[in-house]
């Protein structure tokens, strides 16, 4: 199947409606719901960091401790505890919004969904290095109302959004 051959229409309608949420609503959907988990949006196998790619044991076991974790808070809550699950917003810039206007050519480069990452594990002392197999994955999401969060990429080894190079 070539990517234009695709049928995004379920996510390409849920992108709409996501599109059209005022700051009102986002601001409610962190606030007042509790987190839910939809994977209409999800990249199962049309760019490099889709869902598809081999998941080790830990990053599996992590994903699901993680979500059952955050089951049952808001995501103002889970914000609160952001150095926790290293929570934090995602620039629509460079390489991410490379890849993620492959998936979705629609998204509006300047006035983008709230889309966020959390790390699945941090190594404190290591960094991420594909060449070498050291993982620090992150998952990325974007946020829609009534608390839910889209699961759109899976980042192994922390490219999407990486730590700037520290000179020794």
């Amino acid at each position: 199947m070539f990517l234009d051959e695709r049928d995004l229409s379920p996510a390409i309608d849920e992108l709409s409606h996501i599109f059209s949420l005022s700051n009102k609503d986002l601001a409610e959907s962190k606030k007042e719901y509790y987190i839910t988990v939809n994977y209409v949006l999800i990249d199962t196998q049309y760019t490099s960091y889709n869902f598809s790619q081999d998941f080790l044991l830990r990053d599996t076991q992590q994903y699901f401790l993680l979500m059952k974790e955050f089951a049952g808070k808001t995501l103002d809550k889970l914000f609160e505890e952001r150095h926790k699950y290293h929570l934090y917003p995602t620039r629509l810039n460079g390489k991410f919004a490379e890849v993620i206007c492959k998936l979705y050519p629609q998204i509006d480069r300047n006035n983008p969904p709230d889309i966020y990452h959390f790390a699945l594990y941090n190594d404190k002392d290591t960094i991420a290095d594909k060449n070498r197999g050291t993982r620090s994955p992150r998952i990325y999401f974007i946020v829609g109302e009534c608390g839910i969060i889209y699961p759109i990429f899976f980042d192994p080894y922390h490219e999407l959004n990486p730590i700037p190079e520290i000179n020794h």
